[in-house]
């Protein structure tokens, strides 16, 4: 059975070869991608950071991590992975997402600098590290690769939008619509959201 019925969709044999070899279809890592970018309650600096981690995971089957040391930009994503994983004030999150697609693994972040083995490297040093893994940040007994944050590259993400807007009137008639919003085209009510202080 498909989970959508049509060659767009995404169907039970894509999903189980996918899960069989540590990751999840496109068209799920899509979707995550589109929850990402839609969220009103995350920076667009943060998406980009958190949208540029995740890429480097290949459709989330490898764990990695990366370490923030630019003070205001780690805050925003540490709060931004925070709002997209809770569901405090919410009816679904990012971890819901991942779950559903079927990844055990799982985005999360702790506050300060560690290194592959799980140390901190110096009490005074701030920022966040960021962790896509199978346990949560540094609950970890085993090492996983640490990737550079690369701010040119970051800075290049590009926020997803949905591929296909379908018109109300004849529900049979996409229009296809560029895949990644172009800067100065992100929308309003994205660019408005605020860090908090």
């Amino acid at each position: 059975m498909n989970y959508i019925n049509n060659n767009k969709g995404i169907n039970d044999n894509e999903v189980a070869v996918a899960l069989i070899s540590g990751h999840i279809t496109r068209k799920q890592y899509e979707i995550i991608e589109t929850f990402i970018s839609n969220s009103l309650m995350v920076t667009v600096r943060a998406k980009k950071v958190i949208l540029y981690f995740l890429r480097l995971t290949q459709f989330l089957g490898k764990e990695i991590m990366m370490q923030i040391k630019d003070v205001q930009l780690a805050n925003e994503v540490g709060a931004g992975i925070h709002d997209l994983t809770s569901t405090y004030h919410k009816p679904t999150s990012l971890s819901d997402e991942f779950e559903l697609s079927g990844s055990t693994k799982r985005l999360s972040c702790s506050c300060g600098i560690y290194d592959e083995k799980l140390e901190r490297t110096s009490e005074g040093e701030e920022g966040y590290t960021i962790w896509f893994s199978e346990k949560h940040g540094n609950k970890r007994k085993y090492q996983i690769e640490l990737v550079k944050f690369d701010v040119a590259k970051v800075l290049e993400a590009k926020l997803r939008r949905s591929t296909y807007e379908s018109s109300s009137f004849n529900p049979k008639k996409n229009i296809c619509v560029d895949e990644f919003y172009a800067d100065a085209e992100i929308p309003e009510e994205f660019v408005n959201i605020k860090a908090d202080k």
